[in-house]
């Protein structure tokens, strides 16, 4: 659950969240798959389909996002990411299980248009992790964040993140409070659309090697 609210974080926060999510024209949603890596003549293609990883984003006509469905393998839902705002501003996510149960609920401080901070409680109210995320250009350049268990905190943890110059993410370092490497992710666009947004791209992990671990497909529905 932590990384899916990382993830919010990187986009649903200010307007406008096409800018922060680093998308170009009026994208209505995307919708992202993901498969093993596997070379084939000499080009990496689309191997098995994972079961975790695939999800799909609506914005308004404004740019702002609305929710975040979060799918299996087999397109199916079982976490939805529902945005609440006021006056623009995101004030609050919930989580919800495939059946609609709450599971979730994640309240946000707006400290600054750099900073965002974030609560995050479960069913019985009580705090499961809080943080705090940076931004420069309208993108996150860093986010810190703890782990709670019973209102004590477990883990504390740092993630910053690169871009090349056209506002795409190179990789995403992650250390923990002894400042050793917990993960370390590198991406590599391989294809892109008619406005400039990638719709094929290569993931590495550092634990796995010099090869990719799985390639991404992103399909975009315009306004």
């Amino acid at each position: 659950m932590l990384l899916l609210t990382i993830g919010l974080l990187t986009s649903c926060s200010y307007n406008n969240d096409w800018k922060r999510d680093g998308l170009n024209g009026k994208v209505k949603t995307y919708f992202e798959r993901y498969y093993e890596a596997e070379m084939k003549f000499g080009e990496w293609e689309n191997g098995d389909i994972d079961f975790y990883g695939h999800l799909r984003v609506s914005y308004d006509s404004e740019g702002n996002c609305q929710w975040t469905d979060y799918l299996d393998d087999e397109n199916e839902l079982f976490i939805k990411a529902i945005s609440k705002r006021e006056n623009g501003e995101l004030i609050e996510s919930d989580y919800y299980d495939s059946d609609g149960e709450l599971m979730i609920k994640t309240k946000f401080i707006h400290n600054s248009k750099d900073e965002l901070e974030y609560i995050e409680y479960d069913v019985k109210g009580e705090r499961i992790s809080q943080g705090k995320s940076y931004f420069a250009n309208n993108r996150i350049i860093k986010a810190q964040y703890q782990r709670f268990e019973d209102d004590k905190e477990e883990k504390e943890y740092t993630t910053v993140f690169e871009y090349d110059k056209d506002g795409n993410v190179l990789s995403e370092k992650q250390t923990d409070k002894k400042g050793e490497i917990t993960y370390f992710k590198k991406y590599e666009y391989l294809a892109f659309d008619e406005n400039k947004n990638w719709t094929k791209k290569l993931i590495y992990d550092s634990e796995a090697g010099e090869e990719p671990i799985n390639i991404v497909i992103r399909e975009y529905e315009y306004y």
